[in-house]
């Protein structure tokens, strides 16, 4: 291939060629890469100006460690963000106010409405920052190329990138894409620079190879899989050692060459990422973790040849390429393919084999992973696009050749075929601009032919909708939902309700994009059956989103109600109302919240818990308002509504449930005491109303159901089916609970009144109904989860038992069929004891509802000072096993009747169903006093309450007198000096 180098300028002091066409080249790459700005917003770009917001907070602050704000690990893109935003605070101060308020943001989620149209305020500006570093790249990869495919070719390979659209729509993004290639490329490029043949250039090499290895960093930082890199970049560098003609030799061309490569890249990440200051293992774990986990796992599914899966054919990034590279690069590669077919002297670029060596190792191993997108087919696109220009600028080459010498208009214009190229290129650009990310290549049939092969639609479609309807007349005051809540938020002036089941049919308008129709046509079908298509929106012909009315919206939810009495958690947090309510397969607990102390971060907790009393699931999240504000920025007086989401697990039979609310501080993770509206002890948990779970509306799809363990069992000929159980546990002691699932499949309707009998060993522990769902009431084919569970006798001895069950009839007669093994259960006795301990200092003989007795007491510590802690031992006897937990309470109580310390937990530490008659419970304790804590003689207060509801057990002291409140106060004194 032959390669020019610039002339010199005949007319000093005037502006060089080069100099003219880098200026047009950064015009127009900067340029078209100003598309989605004021015009578009893609999924993601939202979360990056928050994670740019959280990531020059840090900066400011001096948080070093919390610079690295997400795995990917983007933090090119967070630096571009932050640098954007503080252009923007400067030339517009009025922002501030919309910048503070983002940075109480807890964190980014999909239901966070409120906060979008403010982050994107911000995103012009991050976009700004992206569009000039990329479309500076592209300079740079002008001039970097021109040493190893000629002049011509990388200026022309310049302009095909910069005039590229989905290399444009990608680059003008606040997003990871478009710097990750840009960078790969330029590192790779400097990296493959050859050696000067004139000692006077000595240098240059040296400061590309610490410039080839600032931009890996660059490279790397931006985006996990570009780690591929480093391994090929050291190929690179021993390949090109590997001319020297001994050891020694190769030796002095590798070492030099990789120590420059190594410390622009260690001296770059240093700088770039603060993070690695402070924590580099974690940073690096991180990193790595991230990498390994999108390598394995795919969150969403993809559509691809009308299939939708989770892991889609490999072919995908080899049609994605045919689809998204410019008709002028197919020719370009055709045309070096056969040049190189030829195999002329003159076409000789080693740098094009790397690029497309590069190319193959980076698209194959991206092909591996199950997550797959276009889009990250881009730093193969840059490498593709030199080597086309490359036979583009040989094709210009060879025609100049053969048309010096003929005369003719025609021949004249022949070798202007790069021109001709780069023009067409631009046409093609301006055909689809301002939104690129929607161009396919004409030969393939363009946009029509790809929404039938690839995932399309990146937020242009709903976008250009939420626009349309800010137009309407009433739209200030209707509501609309979309499966892209950031696009239509950002635009549209309305109320923006969450893409729910809960909130579809209560919306005035519904927007769905091409992607919602390409990943579930079932679903859009029935979304959009009882709706009127007012608005149909088209990029380049081709539909890309829809908006249809609502013509009989429902009702939004009723405000929610307060409690006739509030309740508190320990006198900090308010419980002003809570209610629940349960559709297809999802819980909406509604919680009103209230503050009583500034301040304080907590945690809460809701358990659902059947009639049975198994816990299905256990939900927990930071306690926030509605917009994900912890406490310290709620204003005051504020009591926000917040909605909690529970999704139940597959199968969950129809029944009532009930939600338990728990409150824990999230420093010390201490359970916070519900208190009554009077300050009394009313549990650890406030149990909602009961809400009913209906069957659901649709049968669970049981292709990809994952079973704990895998069963296929049946009786009655088939018309049961176990398909699945999840076994106890393998260890246990005497008197413990066993608990376990089956997930049963009837194919047929099954008789009334049938039962499940669970043994150990060959005892029968139990026959209970086969479901709190009648078994009549089953449909055939619908997956039925139950969970199960029974106390192992307090007698048991120690040793291995089998765990069986089988269904029985309404008569107790086993089913045809053979009983059903769950596993051994290996059960350890428990060392019980039946005696009192002697040195009980205290005796006393108190009987707590029907069951307990408190003992006596041993005061280890009869005088502390404040900040120390206090010993005690509590004696507990047994006279007949409780049905029910029970937890004990242990306040120390001074001469004010306040309460500076206490302790609840089981007994001993051992569930009180487990118990056996007559046992001994050893109960000690370690209460630390507070610093603060008044001096004076001090009380010691015990009891009992139910772990359920909180209700203290009933005292009855050695008399027969009740005692007063639940509360035994032990004869004994401790004295804090």
């Amino acid at each position: 291939m032959r390669r020019t180098s610039a002339k010199p300028h005949p007319f000093p002091g005037r502006v060089s060629r080069d100099a003219l066409l880098a200026a047009l080249l950064l015009l127009l790459a900067f340029l078209a890469r100003l598309g989605a700005i004021e015009r578009l917003v893609t999924p993601d770009e939202l979360t990056w100006v928050y994670r740019s917001i959280r990531f020059r907070e840090a900066l400011l602050a001096g948080r070093w460690a919390d610079t690295l704000v997400t795995g990917h690990p983007g933090v090119t893109t967070t630096w571009l963000g932050a640098l954007g935003i503080s252009v923007q605070l400067l030339v517009e101060p009025a922002a501030r106010a919309t910048y503070q308020w983002l940075t109480h943001l807890a964190w980014m989620s999909p239901d966070l409405i409120p906060a979008f149209p403010k982050l994107a305020s911000f995103l012009t500006a991050g976009r700004l920052a992206v569009a000039l570093t990329t479309s500076a790249g592209i300079w740079g990869i002008a001039q970097l190329a021109q040493p190893l495919f000629g002049r011509r070719a990388a200026w022309l390979a310049a302009f095909f990138l910069a005039l590229d659209p989905f290399a444009a729509g990608l680059s003008g993004l606040l997003h990871v894409d478009g710097l990750s290639a840009t960078f790969a490329t330029l590192s790779l490029l400097a990296l493959l620079r050859p050696e000067p043949t004139n000692p006077g250039a000595g240098k240059t090499p040296r400061r590309l190879d610490l410039a080839a290895g600032a931009l890996a960093a660059l490279a790397v930082w931006t985006k996990s899989p570009l780690l591929l890199l480093l391994p090929f970049s050291a190929v690179i560098l021993v390949v090109h050692a590997w001319g020297g003609r001994s050891w020694r030799d190769r030796g002095r061309l590798f070492l030099p060459r990789a120590a420059r490569w190594g410390l622009g890249l260690v001296v770059t990440s240093l700088i770039l990422l603060p993070a690695l200051w402070v924590e580099p293992l974690n940073v690096l774990q991180t990193v790595l973790g991230t990498a390994s986990f999108e390598a394995e796992e795919a969150l969403r599914p993809t559509f691809f040849m009308g299939q939708v899966r989770l892991d889609p054919s490999p072919w995908l990034y080899p049609v994605a390429l045919l689809f998204r590279l410019s008709p002028l690069v197919l020719v370009g590669l055709a045309l070096a393919g056969l040049w190189q077919l030829q195999k002329r002297p003159r076409w000789r670029c080693p740098a094009a084999g790397w690029l497309l060596a590069w190319g193959l190792l980076f698209l194959t191993a991206i092909s591996l992973a199950p997550k797959k997108f276009d889009r990250y087919t881009l730093p193969v696109i840059f490498c593709l696009a030199l080597v086309a220009a490359a036979g583009w600028a040989e094709l210009r080459e060879r025609l100049a050749l053969h048309c010096a010498a003929k005369s003719g208009q025609v021949f004249q214009l022949l070798p202007r075929i790069d021109l001709a190229a780069l023009t067409l290129q631009a046409v093609l650009l301006a055909v689809v601009w301002p939104f690129t990310l929607t161009a396919y290549n004409p030969l393939l049939g363009g946009g029509r032919s790809a929404l039938q092969v690839l995932d399309a639609g990146w937020g242009e479609g709903t976008s250009i909708a939420a626009r349309w309807l800010a137009e309407q007349p009433e739209a200030s005051t209707a509501s609309a939902v979309a499966g892209n809540p950031l696009a239509l938020s950002t635009f549209f002036p309305g109320a923006v309700l969450p893409f729910d089941k809960l909130n579809i049919p209560r919306a005035d308008y519904l927007v769905l994009d091409v992607a919602s129709r390409q990943l579930d046509p079932a679903e859009f079908a029935a979304l959009t059956a009882d709706a009127t298509l007012v608005h149909t929106v088209r990029i380049n012909g081709v539909e890309h989103a829809w908006v249809y009315r609502n013509p009989n919206p429902e009702a939004p939810s009723p405000p929610l109600e307060n409690l006739p009495q509030p309740f508190s958690f320990a006198n900090r947090v308010q419980l002003l109302g809570a209610a629940a309510k349960a559709s297809n397969r999802t819980i909406w607990v509604r919680v009103r919240w209230g503050l009583l102390q500034e301040g304080g971060r907590y945690t809460v907790q809701a358990r659902l818990r059947d009639g049975w009393g198994n816990e299905w699931l256990t939900h927990e999240s930071p306690l926030l308002n509605d917009v994900f504000f912890y406490p310290e920025h709620w204003a005051a007086g504020e009591t926000p509504v917040v909605q909690y989401q529970l999704n139940l697990p597959a199968g969950i039979p129809p029944a009532d449930y009930q939600i338990e609310l728990s409150l824990f501080d999230a420093a010390s993770g201490e359970r916070l005491a519900l208190l009554d509206d009077a300050g009394d002890f009313s549990g650890v948990a406030y149990v909602v109303q009961p809400v009913a779970v209906p069957a659901p509306e649709t049968p669970l799809l049981l292709a990809g159901l994952e079973l704990p363990a895998i069963s296929n069992a049946g009786w009655d000929d088939g018309a049961l089916i176990l398909l699945g159980f999840g076994p106890p546990a393998d260890n246990l002691s005497s008197g413990d609970p066993v608990s376990f699932d089956l997930f049963w499949l009837p194919k047929q309707s099954l008789p009334a009144g049938l039962s499940l009998e669970i043994s150990l060993g060959d005892t029968v522990q139990m026959i209970q109904p086969l479901s709190r769902t009648p078994s009549e009431e089953w449909q055939p084919d619908t997956l039925i989860h139950e969970k199960y569970s029974f106390q192992a006798p307090p007698e048991t001895k120690a040793g291995e038992y089998e765990l069986r069950i089988r269904p029985l009839d309404a008569d107790d007669r086993p089913l045809t069929g053979e009983p059903v093994s769950l596993g051994v259960i290996n059960v350890k006795s428990s060392d019980r004891l039946f005696e009192l301990p002697a040195d009980v200092d205290v005796p006393l003989d108190y009987r707590l509802g029907a069951d307990l007795r408190l003992r006596g007491i041993i005061l280890e510590t009869s005088a502390v000072r404040p900040g120390e802690t206090v010993h005690l031992t509590l004696v507990w006897q047994v006279e007949t096993p409780p049905e029910e937990i029970v937890t004990a309470f242990v306040h120390l109580v001074a001469s004010d009747d306040s309460i500076p310390a206490q302790a609840d937990r089981w007994p001993g530490l051992t569930l009180s169903t487990s118990w056996a008659a007559g046992q001994v419970i050893v109960d000690s304790y370690a209460i630390p006093l507070p610093a603060d804590a008044p001096t004076g003689a001090y009380r010691v207060a015990t009891g009992l309450y139910r772990a359920t509801d909180g209700t203290r057990l009933a005292v009855t002291g050695p008399d027969g007198a009740a005692v007063a409140d639940g509360r035994i106060f032990a004869p004994v004194t401790l004295e804090v000096y």
